[in-house]
């Protein structure tokens, strides 16, 4: 975004307290299975809690663009990702994460078909191609990332946020990825 920036903090976490983390019936994306306000909240309560740390990491003021970035409510927590590591072919025999909602959207999206899903332009693929994702097991979790709002220099964030960003919460609860 020109004009607007945002740092993104990568963590090394112990392999079962990532797994716990994402995969945990009690864990963050658990949160979202259950209400898309219940995974904002644990969102929020996430970077209030890692704020401090990553602050004296980043060597910076709490007043700071930094601080501002990570305290908007566009802020987020997620694993941090391989450039297409969710995107290798689907195995319908692979293990996965039986939240209803999700499974039920995958099914949708097997039924709608995923060799059809791929060759579409990614604006005019269903919704629903998240769920195949969404439902994976996805290997060991061993860094997870702390992403800040766009923040401008009078530390205003992007409002609103962009449109592929809006409705991430809602697309956590209904498909398990966003």
């Amino acid at each position: 975004m020109p004009g607007h920036w945002r740092l993104t903090f990568r963590i090394t976490v112990d392999e079962d307290a990532g797994d716990q983390f994402f995969f945990s019936p009690v864990g963050y994306r658990a949160a979202y299975a259950e209400d898309p306000s219940a995974g904002e909240q644990a969102n929020r309560l996430l970077i209030a809690e890692l704020l401090p740390l990553l602050l004296a990491a980043a060597n910076v003021q709490p007043a700071s663009i930094v601080a501002a970035s990570l305290r908007d409510v566009s802020a987020k927590v997620w694993i941090w990702q391989k450039k297409g590591q969710f995107h290798r072919s689907f195995d319908l025999d692979e293990p996965a994460i039986l939240v209803p909602n999700w499974l039920k959207h995958r099914a949708d999206a097997i039924e709608f078909g995923i060799k059809r899903i791929k060759n579409l332009p990614r604006s005019e693929q269903p919704q629903c191609r998240k769920a195949i994702w969404g439902v994976r097991l996805h290997g060991s979790i061993r860094e997870i990332e702390v992403i800040g709002a766009w923040i401008n220099e009078r530390t205003e964030a992007i409002a609103p946020p962009p449109p592929d960003k809006r409705e991430r919460s809602l697309d956590i609860y209904r498909y398990g990825f966003a």
